[in-house]
């Protein structure tokens, strides 16, 4: 059953409303704006990466890796060899199992990857820490710094 009683008077919409009606949007292409920058900006970062070679620990983790050369069995990829730096860490060796797959010895394959991975990590801890933000207890603190 609909309730035709009228607004209570502070739920009424207050003079300018339309400019907050438009807020989301505005906030929305805010973050948008922001997300786009960290990304040009990690992208600027490291794109002289990708005329890089394998360095330092890239030998044991991938040029001497037997484990990562075949996707299959899946047991071999996911018991890395001893005494590297991919030890006790099967989730890194099957990402480099999958990027030899499908690069082999080509840096720039694994390059990409782990651009991929800063940009996405940089990305989720943008959103986290601008959601935390408008908590209303930091949105509070933030608003008095101001």
């Amino acid at each position: 059953m609909d309730d035709d009683r009228p607004l209570p008077v502070d739920a009424e919409p207050a003079p300018g409303a339309a400019v907050s009606a438009a807020q989301p949007s505005t906030d929305r292409n805010r973050t948008l704006l922001l997300s786009a920058l960290l990304a040009a900006a990690t992208c600027l970062c490291y794109a002289n990466s990708f005329k890089g070679v394998f360095l330092f620990d890239d030998e044991s983790a991938i040029v001497d890796n037997e484990t990562i050369r075949a996707l299959w069995p899946p047991r071999a990829v996911f018991e890395p060899p001893p005494n590297t730096t991919v030890s006790g860490r099967p989730l890194v060796n099957l990402t480099l199992a999958v990027n030899f797959a499908l690069g082999g010895f080509d840096p720039r394959g694994y390059h990409a990857v782990n651009l991929a991975f800063h940009l996405l990590t940089g990305l989720v801890i943008f959103g986290i820490v601008r959601r935390a933000l408008r908590a209303p207890v930091l949105a509070a603190l933030t608003k008095s710094a101001c």
